[in-house]
């Protein structure tokens, strides 16, 4: 699967969710119908950065997704200015607003129609000072999120309840991203134990050692062992490429292997 987006965010969902894919961002300029609903703008913008990607490709599945922010029927998108994203917080102090997120899985092939749905999650502020909202803005979390704030990092603190999907609020309803999968006969769950399997052989760490400044970052990582073949360590190091946070070069012991920087170019 490929991902046609750039946020982080999205990108941490779906490794929490032991998604395989790749990234690749869409370079679709953005068309906004004035006539269309909210609901039904997102949707369109979530599907046109889809098929925008799909169309470098022949085959491969790609999801497209879109975030905004609703209040009082006025899209609310990302803050030019910091003034901006002050008065964007102010208005939504002590007010409900709905957040939606489309997601949209486009078939690269051209054998299956696209699929396009939207998530919308209520979320109500607390009653924010002019304290509140400067020290808000001052962590620099605004500037490049709908609405001006982030639920996931501090932008919690601003909100006092929500009514629906968290995740949908932080960028990607993970249960819309698994029903359109399921309408294309694809199982998360099986996908997660195949992977288990497939990296079950190569035991668990040994000994890991770094060349380099940075350390290297393994979570329920596994490290080849000796004996195993080496024609199977790209498949470790795409198993890793959704592990690793930083790293230079790591040896791993047993038969010992080195892997090069270019063939950690690109996972992290």
């Amino acid at each position: 699967m490929i991902l046609a987006s750039a946020s982080p965010r999205r990108r941490e969902l779906l490794r929490q969710i032991g998604a395989d894919f790749e990234v690749e961002v869409s370079n679709a300029q953005e068309i906004i119908d004035d006539s269309l609903s909210p609901e039904e703008m997102v949707q369109q913008l979530a599907l046109q950065k889809a098929t925008a990607v799909a169309g470098n490709h022949t085959d491969g599945l790609v999801l497209g997704s879109d975030t905004v922010v609703v209040s009082d029927q006025r899209l609310l998108g990302k803050p030019a200015t910091e003034e901006e994203a002050a008065e964007m917080l102010r208005s939504l102090s002590g007010r409900w607003h709905q957040v939606m997120t489309a997601v949209a899985l486009v078939d690269a092939s051209g054998e299956r129609e696209p699929w396009v749905s939207v998530e919308k999650t209520g979320v109500k502020f607390r009653n924010l000072s002019e304290e509140d909202i400067a020290a808000y803005i001052a962590t620099g979390e605004s500037m490049d999120k709908a609405g001006s704030y982030g639920i996931q990092g501090y932008g919690a603190l601003l909100v006092e309840k929500i009514e629906g999907c968290y995740f949908n609020v932080v960028g990607l309803p993970l249960q819309r991203v698994a029903a359109g999968l399921r309408n294309w006969g694809m199982n998360l769950y099986a996908y997660s134990n195949l992977q288990n399997e497939r990296i079950s052989a190569a035991g668990t760490i040994n000994d890991v050692s770094v060349m380099g400044a940075k350390p290297l970052a393994i979570s329920n990582a596994m490290i080849l062992q000796e004996g195993f073949p080496i024609e199977d360590l790209d498949k470790i190091i795409k198993s890793l490429s959704d592990t690793c946070e930083e790293a230079d070069v790591a040896v791993i012991t047993g038969d010992t292997k080195v892997m090069e920087q270019d063939k950690l170019d690109g996972i992290v």
